[in-house]
């Protein structure tokens, strides 16, 4: 995300400069160097975009001061590391390592070797790195300081840190000492002999940044004094705004730190590589006064035999540590987990777990604990605390927490029975559908991601749907979800994208339905805010319409064009639950081991054999099963619809079936039902209609084919 610092009237000429040459901030004046792979030389001075630098050897081989500028060429791309040296700013006039020029971040991509590292600055103070693409190491960025303490000022802003791998506890590299393991960015060194404190950097920000694949954005310098225990290297630490995904460890890992925030980060299906000690999309140890606050956590993958792959892993010795208003979900393992790593002595205390959202953890547990917190000390491991005003969505035999210490405070922890999100367009796997589609999608973008859930408007990873194009196109485009079967639907959110130059909020927007032969503009359309806004929700409500397809048409800015990083649509299907957890809560008399019930209300409707995105009662050995919904409390009900699954062989579509409801005491058929077709179509919706009942629950009677069992894609109830 783009930033603007101003400046006094003095600089207004100088900022006009560096606006030119794309520079992201301006500070107090030093000596700008420029460097460029594809069109420099190391024999100029390169003190010019005209006359630059040609290889980061030569950038290493000076020294610098405060106010300097070290600007690499967009587009441009270095295989070497990048070492600086003997080199600090000062307070309001740092270092800065950035870019300059138009088009792609300025790159330092190495060779994907245990040794590789893309950027090393030893022993600095007040130094900025921004805008830079780096991959393909064992390490991103290493701030080293051996023996090296009172440093301050670090900010690394908009970097994009990818396919980074290699190195962990079981995997040491000598070229990183005292460094645990790979990821994007490294702070710490080795110390040889013991002091009164250990702080070698005050003051860190990271903003902006995004992960793909690396080990974590952050790593932990654990071990570097022998029996030292835990120590603290760094102080007041803030990060905001990072995207952290599909890394091989940790989303990331906040550790020997005094102080700082971590806020409004997003950390999605991270743990992608195998790791003997265990992954989690947050790690946190060696822990003084800090919060974490508006930060979703989800989908950490455990891999084989590894344990934890929980959402958050208080490792050891967190001391007044605040969790606050974070959404914690789909993760293999617990949503969080207290221990005390390998010494009992190392418990958190004085620490606040508050205002969070857990729902539908325990994935894919190593050891099945049964609870969405999990105190692996039998509330030891977790004192003097707070643990309040969370929302929990539960799961069949998954329970809150499972052991509290006395002089911990519980209190106001609500089980809710209605789901978190009933949003219809969400297809978090990609294929099947919903299916969107759109008029045009630029070329680097992807249409899926305008419907897999991640929201992100940073400018990479390209998590979006965009229509740039190059050259003048059409002044309006549209971006459309087809649900598969007709859903009653009555809000959209967008979250809209601007980088602030080729793609921009745009003029206005219209949101459509089909209603089997044209489109339609939505009656009643009420928007929040009323003028298309960039990188935030903008929300439309209209009238209820049933629709199998919705649409937003956008009407473009002049000499840019739309974009959207999230479409999302809601309705009124009362079975859907789309995060696994509580209600509406799913049921059969039956279900195959392949199979995941809970994929019958997910939202998901595909036909595809290997997605397996469905529930069949495969080998149930039985002439009659049943496919139930329990809504939590009593719903008025009138329409089902049965998207049924039919793979030609063991499982077909049903020789007939029954809707039936509970009455409090026993199960009803439901009057008057009028089915079309009039009989079971395979691999189709099939919809009931019926005398409308007021009934906690709901479920099909499937009499199967001879020789075969039935199947259900999505299962869907409406008043």
């Amino acid at each position: 995300m783009k930033k603007v610092l101003g400046l006094f009237m003095l600089f207004t000429m100088t900022v006009g400069l560096f606006a030119m040459l794309g520079v992201n901030k301006a500070y107090a004046m030093g000596t700008t160097y420029y460097v460029s792979s594809s069109t420099g030389s190391d024999s100029n001075a390169g003190t010019s975009s005209s006359a630059p630098w040609k290889t980061l050897e030569k950038v290493g081989a000076m020294t610098y001061g405060a106010g300097d500028q070290i600007l690499l060429r967009c587009g441009d791309v270095w295989n070497e590391t990048l070492t600086i040296s003997n080199s600090s700013g000062s307070p309001g006039s740092p270092i800065v390592l950035s870019s300059y020029g138009t088009g792609s971040k300025p790159g330092i991509i190495r060779n994907n070797t245990t040794s590789d590292l893309c950027v090393k600055v030893n022993d600095a103070s007040y130094f900025t790195i921004s805008n830079l693409d780096i991959g393909n190491s064992a390490m991103g960025i290493w701030f080293n300081y051996n023996d090296s303490f009172g440093h301050a000022g670090l900010v690394i802003d908009n970097c994009h840190f990818h396919d980074i791998y290699g190195v962990d506890q079981f995997h040491p590299s000598s070229a990183f000492l005292g460094i645990q393991f790979s990821a994007g960015i490294a702070i710490g060194g080795t110390v040889s002999s013991e002091r009164p404190d250990y702080i070698m950097v005050d003051g860190v920000t990271v903003t902006d940044c995004s992960t793909y694949d690396a080990g974590s954005l952050m790593v932990s310098c654990q071990n570097f004094l022998i029996n030292l225990g835990p120590t603290v290297i760094k102080k007041n630490v803030n990060i905001k705004g990072c995207l952290m995904e599909y890394n091989g460890i940790y989303g990331n890992v906040i550790s020997e730190t005094d102080g700082g925030t971590m806020e409004d980060c997003i950390c999605l299906y991270n743990g992608s590589r195998q790791i003997t000690c265990g992954s989690t999309a947050l790690m946190l140890g060696v822990l003084w006064n800090y919060t974490i606050k508006d930060c979703e956590f989800g989908y950490q993958q455990r891999q084989g035999s590894d344990p934890d792959g929980c959402g958050i892993d208080y490792e050891l010795s967190c001391h007044n540590v605040t969790l606050i208003n974070c959404n914690i979900h789909h993760n293999a393992g617990v949503g969080i987990n207290l221990f005390h790593n390998s010494n009992t002595d190392w418990y958190s205390d004085y620490c606040t777990i508050d205002s969070c959202t857990f729902n539908n953890n325990n994935q894919n547990a190593y050891v099945a604990s049964g609870y969405e917190i999990y105190d692996n000390n039998g509330g030891h491991d977790y004192r003097y605390g707070a643990i309040t005003n969370n929302t929990y969505y539960p799961m069949p035999g998954i329970g809150f927490i499972n052991a509290y210490s006395p002089t911990t405070t519980l209190s106001n922890n609500n089980s809710v029975s209605e789901p978190v999100s009933v949003n219809l367009a969400l297809n978090s796997a990609g294929s099947g559908y919903p299916e969107v589609s759109a008029s045009y999608t630029y070329y680097q973008d992807n249409v899926w991601q305008a419907v897999n859930g991640v929201i992100s408007y940073n400018d990479t990873p390209r998590d979006r749907w965009t229509c740039y194009r190059y050259n003048s196109g059409s002044s309006t485009d549209w971006l459309q979800v087809d649900f598969g079967s007709a859903k009653t639907v009555s809000s959209a959110k967008l979250f809209l994208y601007d980088d602030g130059g080729g793609v921009k909020a745009p003029s206005s927007y219209n949101i459509q339905y089909w209603n089997g032969s044209d489109w339609v503009d939505c009656a009643g359309q009420v928007k929040a805010p009323a003028l298309p806004a960039g990188n935030t929700e903008n929300e439309v409500t209209f009238t209820s319409v049933s629709t199998k397809k919705i649409r937003v048409v956008f009407t473009h800015q002049s000499g840019s064009y739309s974009g959207v990083t999230e479409f999302e649509v809601y309705g009124n299907n009362l079975a859907l639950n789309s995060i696994g957890g509580g209600y509406p809560a799913i049921s059969a008399s039956y279900t195959y081991y392949e199979d995941n019930i809970w994929q019958a209300v997910n939202g998901v409707i595909s036909y595809n054999d290997t997605t397996r995105d469905r529930w069949t009662c495969y080998s149930s050995g039985n002439s009659t099963d049943w496919l139930q919904v329990d809504f939590g409390t009593a719903k008025a009900v009138s329409l089902v619809k049965l998207c049924l699954y039919d793979d030609g062989g063991g499982v077909k579509v049903p020789s007939s079936y029954n809707i039936q409801y509970w009455n409090g005491t026993d199960w009803v058929d439901c009057a008057g039902q009028i089915k079309s077709p009039a009989l079971p179509a395979a691999n189709a919706q099939n919809e009931v209609r019926f005398t409308s009942v007021s009934t906690h629950k709901i479920r099909v009677v499937f009499t199967h084919q001879s020789g075969s069992y039935s199947g259900v894609t999505e299962f869907e109830a409406y008043p």
